[in-house]
């Protein structure tokens, strides 16, 4: 398994989650996992009990079920809702941008590259935690 490391900003001094395997890690402490991807949904720390995403295709739904679409991403952009109206982030490379432009980096990632449903998970944090 690799490891990926999520910074905030554009920084890379020390990073706010760590990504092994398929859980998101505190900032230094492997010992305590944020959240776990497995069949299809984001789970609050390592066990299956709560649901924080679900995750079809490339959108993303609040908790367990699909009837509340939060994300949707496209050709790189993470748009609010199941639409493609209102971007609220956009990927470049490592790196996620608040808003369609690329003036203002959120969080940038170091190893392997995230895949769709590793940065939904990532921004769920990014925002719960910071």
């Amino acid at each position: 398994m690799s490891l990926t490391q999520v910074y905030k900003g554009a920084g890379t001094a020390l990073p706010i989650f760590k990504k092994y395997g398929n859980i998101f890690y505190d900032q230094t402490n492997l010992g305590l996992p944020l959240c776990n991807l497995k069949s299809g949904k984001v789970w609050a720390g390592a066990g299956t009990s709560k649901a924080l995403l679900t995750i079809v295709g490339t959108k993303a739904y609040m908790g367990a079920s699909t009837s509340n679409c939060i994300y949707n991403y496209e050709k790189g952009i993470v748009f609010k809702g199941a639409s493609t109206e209102e971007p609220l982030y956009k990927v470049v490379g490592n790196n996620l941008y608040q808003g369609a432009s690329t003036s203002k980096i959120m969080m940038n990632w170091t190893g392997t590259s995230l895949s769709v449903s590793d940065i939904f998970a990532a921004i769920t944090l990014l925002k719960t935690r910071y």
